[in-house]
């Protein structure tokens, strides 16, 4: 067999929410899926899901390291590679934790994401798919696209924002690799504590009277969506025809957290709970442009309500506890 007929998927980040996501979205579409995992990494996935399921095998490989990298593309000779690889945490701590992270966010977000590209500039048979943030938008509002300014604000994003333009230099090379800018999603799939899941946690384990969700500001504002949904738009995006792209991905709305909460414990039923802020403050984000998604994926179109995601993330945890 050529490499041209071989239809192999190298997941980098195999051990996170967006790979598991987007391997059970591929499971039925290719030869077989590789997946590869930081052999570094501490992250445990949620036992009630098997991260392997979805691969023929998962190796622990430090592929910021050249030849390894290098070798191991050449021994398996993937014709799609997937970066969903992340070194990041919750967004109210995420300063201080780059600071304590900075080699391992350059390595995850630039020397694999170089190595990767120099591979693929050499087995063009090979296309790409490297996962960012909408982070390096920084304190951006309004209405944002792929061509939008960026205003990093820690240095996981600064980071972010120096890979999306090394991909772009590529992509002037003729390569086909294509930067999916994320919004902040979230599923009970998630590996890590962030927003919905710290609200979840509360949820479950307040017995005081009355019931108090403790947060630092609900009256914020922002764009985000299910992973499972963004697992459905990026491979649709992944796998069109159009070649070297970058797009925004989010639900284009802007969704008060204060809401959101309010709304979900309305659908269980659990209208016994207030919320009591650190440093309330009405904030926006900025949002994605649906006009950018709707030019590249027609027939996009937003997924499950936040509120609907909480509810899902909520009962998850209270089986866990």
């Amino acid at each position: 067999m050529s490499v041209y007929d071989n239809q192999t998927l190298l997941i980098i980040g195999a051990g996170g929410q967006d790979a598991f996501l987007l391997a059970q979205k591929y499971a039925n579409s290719r030869n077989q899926i590789i997946g590869v995992r930081n052999p570094h990494s501490q992250i445990a996935f949620p036992q009630k899901f098997s991260q392997n399921k979805y691969y023929n095998k998962v190796f622990s490989l430090d592929l910021a390291s050249w030849p390894t990298c290098i070798d191991f593309l050449d021994s398996i000779k993937p014709n799609r590679i997937i970066h969903a690889a992340a070194v990041h945490a919750n967004s109210s701590i995420m300063n201080s934790f780059a600071t304590m992270n900075l080699e391992r966010i350059r390595m995850t977000s630039i020397q694999i994401v170089e190595h990767v590209l120099s591979w693929q500039s050499k087995n063009t048979y090979c296309k790409s798919l490297f996962l960012n943030s909408s982070q390096i938008f920084g304190e951006s509002q309004g209405v944002v696209d792929s061509n939008y300014p960026h205003f990093p604000q820690n240095q996981y994003a600064k980071h972010k924002s120096l890979a999306f333009i090394l991909i772009k230099d590529f992509q002037s090379l003729g390569i086909d690799a294509r930067s999916a800018i994320l919004f902040p999603h979230t599923s009970p799939f998630s590996t890590k504590q962030f927003l919905f899941q710290e609200i979840a946690k509360q949820i479950c384990i307040e017995q005081s009277s009355p019931k108090v969700i403790r947060l630092v500001n609900s009256l914020k504002s922002l764009d985000i969506s299910d992973a499972r949904d963004m697992a459905c738009w990026l491979y649709d995006f992944f796998e069109s025809d159009s070649f070297g792209l970058n797009c925004v991905f989010g639900s284009g709305k802007l969704f008060k957290i204060r809401d959101i909460i309010f709304d979900a414990l309305e659908m269980m039923n659990r209208q016994d709970f207030r919320i009591e802020d650190i440093a309330p403050e009405e904030t926006r984000t900025c949002r994605a442009s649906t006009a950018e998604m709707l030019r590249f994926l027609p027939e996009w179109r937003i997924g499950r309500l936040p509120s609907l995601t909480l509810v899902d993330i909520i009962r998850f945890f209270s089986k866990q506890i």
